[in-house]
C-alpha cells in the first residue's frame, strides 16, 4: 500500500508535491477556505487547481467543509520531509512536531529556508508548547500569523521582526511577565490577543505604533491600567456590529463625555447622527455564567433595531466593557431634522437565549460621543436642552 501510495506522489509536478507535503505536514483537518486562502498567499497563485489534482489522485479529500487525508497518506508526507535531513530537523523543510520546534527555538538554530529566513513562512504555530521556556529573536520577515497561545512556561519573549505580522496570539502564556516596548511602526497588526496573562501593564504609549490594530484582546489579563482615549477611539476601530471588548478594572474612564450610576444614559443630538458612540459599563457583582445583556438604543422614545448591539455575557466581574453602537442606516425618518433628538441607552438582562428580559442597573455606565468635523458642542448635548 505505501508504496503504490509513494508512486502516486512521484507522479505528481513539484508544484503539486510542494502542497500536497504542508496539507500532510501541517493542514490536514482544517477548514478548506482557510487552506485555500493561507496556500494561496504563500504560493502567490490560485491553488484550488493543485488540490483538485491530489483529490483526483485520491491523495486528498474533503468534508464538512475539511480538507483530509488518510492516516496512511499523512504518515507517507510526513516521513518524506523528515528523511530530508533525518538528524537535523533544523534543515528540514516544513515543521509540526512540538519536540522538534522547541528544540530549534530554545536553542536558537537557524532553519532551513523556506521555514522562514526568505520569503516562505506565513504561520508559525505553536501553540500549546507548555516545555517551551523561551522565544529568541527570529527573523521571519514575511510571517503573518504567530501562534503561541497556551506556552504557559514562557517567561521572556525576544524582540521579533514583526513589520509584517497580522494576528499575534499570545493568550494563556500565564508565565510572561511583561510585555516589551514597540519601538518601531507596525502597518500590518491588526488583531493582539493577550487574554490570561499575568502582565500588570501595557506599553499604551508605544501601542502607537500599532498603526493598523483594531482587536486587542484582554480579558483575564492581569492590566490594571486602562489606555488612553485617542487609543481607544482611533485604534480600537471595532468596524463589525455587535463586537466588543473588555480591560480589567472596574470605572468608567474619566475622559467619557457621560458616567453614572443611574439605570441608564443618554444624550441628544440635532442635525446628523454621530459617527460613532463608544459605550462601556461595568457589570453588577451578581452571577453572569447562564445571563446575557442586551444593550437596547432608544431614539424619541422608540427601540431602534439597526442600532444593533449583540448580546454580551459578562463572565468577568471586575472588568469595564466597551462597544461601538452604529447605524446601519441613519436615514431615519423618524429623526426631527430642526430639532433635538434624545438617545438613551438601557440594559436588558435574559436568564437564557430566548428568554424574558429585564431591565437591569450596571454598576456604571458610560458614553463617548464621536462627531465628524469636531461639531460636538453645537451638535451634541449630555442634558436636556429643552431644559437650558
Amino acid at each position: 500500500m505505501k508504496a503504490i501510495l509513494k508512486v502516486s506522489f512521484d507522479a505528481l509536478n513539484d508544484e503539486v508535491k510542494s502542497v500536497f507535503l504542508d496539507i500532510a505536514c501541517c493542514f490536514k483537518g482544517y477548514e478548506m477556505t482557510y487552506v485555500e486562502h493561507v496556500l494561496g498567499a504563500h504560493y502567490g497563485y490560485n491553488i484550488k487547481p493543485r488540490l483538485e489534482v491530489l483529490v483526483e489522485k485520491s491523495l486528498l479529500k474533503y468534508g464538512d467543509a475539511r480538507y483530509t487525508m488518510h492516516d496512511l497518506i499523512e504518515e507517507m508526507g510526513k516521513n518524506i520531509v523528515n528523511q530530508e535531513f533525518p538528524d537535523e530537523p533544523a534543515e528540514r523543510s516544513r515543521l509540526w512536531s512540538e519536540k522538534d520546534i522547541i528544540e530549534i527555538l530554545e536553542e536558537n538554530k537557524k532553519v532551513h529556508n523556506s521555514i522562514g529566513f526568505l520569503e516562505k513562512l506565513i504561520i508559525l504555530d505553536a501553540e500549546g508548547c507548555s516545555n517551551l521556556k523561551s522565544f529568541p529573536p527570529l527573523n521571519l520577515p514575511s510571517l503573518k500569523v504567530l501562534e503561541i497561545e497556551g506556552c504557559s512556561s514562557i517567561e521572556i519573549f525576544s524582540p521579533i521582526n514583526l513589520s509584517s505580522i497580522e494576528e499575534f496570539h499570545l493568550s494563556g502564556c500565564s508565565s510572561l511577565r511583561s510585555f516589551s516596548e514597540i519601538t518601531e511602526k507596525m502597518d500590518s497588526l491588526y488583531a493582539l490577543y493577550l487574554e490570561g496573562l499575568s502582565i500588570a501593564e501595557l506599553p499604551w504609549a508605544s501601542f502607537q505604533n500599532l498603526c493598523r490594530l483594531e482587536h486587542l484582546y484582554l480579558n483575564s489579563c492581569g492590566v490594571v491600567q486602562l489606555p488612553s482615549e485617542s487609543m481607544v477611539t482611533n485604534k480600537l476601530k471595532r468596524h463589525e456590529l455587535g463586537d466588543w471588548i473588555c480591560f480589567p478594572g472596574e470605572s468608567v474612564p474619566e475622559w467619557f463625555h457621560q458616567r453614572s450610576t443611574a439605570l441608564s444614559c443618554s444624550f441628544w443630538f440635532r442635525d446628523k447622527f454621530p459617527l460613532r458612540i463608544l459605550c462601556c459599563f461595568v457589570a453588577p457583582r451578581k452571577d453572569y455564567d447562564s445571563s446575557y445583556l442586551i444593550p437596547h438604543a432608544f431614539i424619541n422614545g422608540k427601540l431602534r433595531k439597526h442600532l444593533r448591539v449583540h448580546d454580551i455575557s459578562p463572565t468577568k466581574l471586575d472588568h469595564t466593557y466597551f462597544y461601538f453602537l452604529a447605524a446601519s442606516d441613519r436615514n431615519d425618518n423618524n429623526l426631527s431634522k430642526k430639532g433635538w433628538n434624545h438617545v438613551e441607552l438601557l440594559y436588558y438582562e435574559r436568564k437564557s437565549v430566548y428568554g424574558q428580559k429585564c431591565k437591569v442597573r450596571m454598576k456604571e455606565v458610560g458614553i463617548h460621543v464621536m462627531m465628524k468635523g469636531g461639531s460636538m458642542i453645537e451638535d451634541v448635548r449630555f442634558s436636556d436642552p429643552s431644559k437650558n
